[in-house]
């Protein structure tokens, strides 16, 4: 099987697929951490946001080069019928200008949902504006970089997929103040304590976005196995080159 890149935001996005390898290498020369787990997965951490996806990426591509990439990590639900653990593998990346990059790689059978990814400049907070996006364009999860995975990935010529878990369901509200918590991906301890002196009641959203992104990393770690597993069996016929 050739070797595969699989791209996240967060450490706590790839803690769980990280920790199934026993044998993992930083590689120093990265713009952001990267790991060679088991010598055939590249595991990378770019941080939040496009332009970081972005540098990443231009990184990645300029190395020897990989069979797929794959931008996982965790979603919002923008269909009222996926719940917190749910996986996403998305067919097509669409941004909010419009703008729509179909994935190259085609994995519809597996334990996840097959749709239209929608990706997002930040969270989205309320049930309402979940279900205006998700109608008004056609998606079904939204989060703020697999747009770029996809497209860079396309440009360049390799094959590239999305999978994604479902940390918060299309019911749920994230308040202004979580919302300012999360904005930059990588909360301080500090900034969380100042937030609980302001608002003891975040403590509750916090314990909730906690559970959630548990279980969302442990099923997102199953997904991502399987499909490694589905494609080191099948080959081609597991992840082809889709039109």
């Amino acid at each position: 099987m050739s070797r595969v890149a699989v791209v996240f935001a967060l450490a706590r996005e790839a803690t769980a697929f990280r920790c199934t390898f026993r044998a993992r290498k930083r590689v120093a020369a990265a713009p952001c951490r990267a790991e060679w787990c088991d010598e055939q997965v590249l595991v990378l951490e770019t941080g939040v946001g496009p332009e970081a996806v972005a540098r990443a990426l231009r990184w990645l591509l300029a190395q020897a080069p990989v069979g797929l990439i794959v931008s996982a990590g965790f979603s919002g639900a923008l269909s009222p019928n996926l719940r917190v653990g749910e996986l996403v593998w998305a067919e097509e990346v669409v941004e909010l200008d419009g703008s729509a990059w179909p994935t190259s790689a085609c994995a519809r059978a597996g334990p996840w949902h097959c749709g239209r990814a929608l990706m997002v400049a930040e969270l989205v907070g309320t049930p309402e504006e979940k279900g205006r996006l998700g109608k008004l364009h056609g998606a079904v999860a939204a989060d703020m970089e697999s747009g770029v995975v996809v497209r860079l990935c396309r440009e360049a010529g390799v094959l590239v997929g999305v999978l994604r878990a479902i940390s918060d369901d299309g019911g749920s509200s994230l308040s202004p103040a979580l919302l300012g918590l999360l904005r930059a991906g990588r909360v301080a301890p500090s900034r969380v304590l100042a937030a609980l002196l302001r608002r003891p009641r975040l403590l509750g959203e916090l314990l909730r976005l906690a559970r959630d992104t548990r279980v969302a990393g442990r099923r997102l770690a199953e997904g991502l196995v399987a499909l490694l597993a589905c494609r080191a069996a099948a080959g081609s016929r597991a992840l082809s080159k889709a039109p």
